[in-house]
Order: structure tokens, then C-alpha cells, then sequence
């Protein structure tokens, strides 16, 4: 799987932080890969029919880094969640019984995923991609045509992933590329 070793090779592990445009900066300058954003520009899969979610899991072959932005809610024995590193905190309202509203603060966490788009395990014949991520605990998410097949279950593959937060939304698509002998 010489794509997910580029990403490992790109991505830290799980317990270290680094900016999306540090790690496209790593890629082209050290690595001699060519990383374009799939979400800007002329290839935009957010402004295609379905949405970025559907779109990206359409696409059939290369390699990506699918950047997330995961909403979730403080634990009880917490004050802002499991997450209480992360420093955006973003106000949300909690409707409560008798139309009490009480406000509540939630952590916005960053994660980064690969997708194998041309990804195919010969054990698994309905598989026709794969997701994996940085944290060598998350198995692999095979991706098959059913995933692909309406807007709705492509986006409950990404909800899928993060069962416990209140939100997953992809912020941006990379492909990354050889350009040159690495």
C-alpha cells in the first residue's frame, strides 16, 4: 500500500499537532509529491452535484488526504470534552424540556484521513477504495459501491467513522501525486 505509507510518512502520529499547510509544504519540498486541493478551483468537488462527501467517494483511482472537521460535545467528566487540547470552542444551544435553552460550548477537532481511491483487496471484491487513518487503533474502512451509491450513504460513511460526535463535515480534499523518484 505504497499510498498509505506516503501518508504516514506525511501525517504525525496521533498525539502531535501540524497545520495542513505545513504538511503540503513537507510533501512537495521533502517528499517530491504534487498535492492539489480537490475542493477549490476548477476541480472543486463541493460545488458538484451530491456534495464533496458523495463526489470524493466517487473518484476512482490516486491517492487523497481528506481533511475533517468534527464537532463534539463535552463529557460529563470533562469540561469541554474528550478532546480539552483543542482550542476552538464553538457555542451551540441545547433545547431542553419546557423550551429551556441552555447554551453549551463544543470542541472542534481537525482530523485527517487517506483515501485509496483505486484501493482493492482481493478477499473483499465489493471493495473499491479504502479510508485509513493516522491512529494505527482505527482499522481500515473499506469503501463499496453501496457507500457510493446516493449522497446520503456517503455521508453516513464519514458520520460513521466518529459515531459519537455531533457533526462531521470534510473541509477539504488533497490528491497527492508522484512528481518525482522519492
Amino acid at each position: 500500500m505504497h499510498g498509505a505509507q506516503v501518508y504516514a510518512d506525511l501525517v504525525p502520529e496521533n498525539d502531535q499537532e501540524i497545520s495542513l499547510s505545513d504538511m503540503v509544504l513537507y510533501a512537495r519540498e521533502h517528499l517530491g509529491l504534487a498535492v492539489a486541493c480537490m475542493t477549490a478551483g476548477p476541480n472543486n468537488l463541493a460545488m458538484r452535484p451530491l456534495g464533496v462527501a458523495y463526489n470524493t467517494l466517487k473518484l476512482e483511482a490516486g491517492s487523497y488526504m481528506i481533511v475533517l472537521s468534527i464537532i463534539v460535545e463535552p463529557a460529563d467528566s470533562e469540561p469541554y470534552g474528550a478532546c480539552a487540547s483543542q482550542p476552538a470552542m464553538l457555542p451551540v444551544q441545547s433545547v431542553r424540556s419546557h423550551a429551556w435553552s441552555v447554551s453549551r460550548h463544543c470542541t472542534e477537532e481537525r482530523h485527517t484521513l487517506a483515501f485509496l481511491a483505486g484501493f482493492h483487496m482481493p478477499s473483499v471484491p465489493e471493495g473499491v477504495g479504502a479510508l485509513v487513518d493516522n491512529d494505527t487503533r482505527v482499522g481500515i474502512r473499506l469503501i463499496t459501491e453501496s457507500d457510493r451509491e446516493s449522497k446520503e450513504s456517503a455521508r453516513a460513511v464519514f458520520d460513521s467513522l466518529f459515531w459519537t460526535a455531533k457533526s462531521v463535515r470534510i473541509t477539504s480534499v488533497w490528491r497527492i501525486a508522484c512528481t518525482s523518484a522519492v
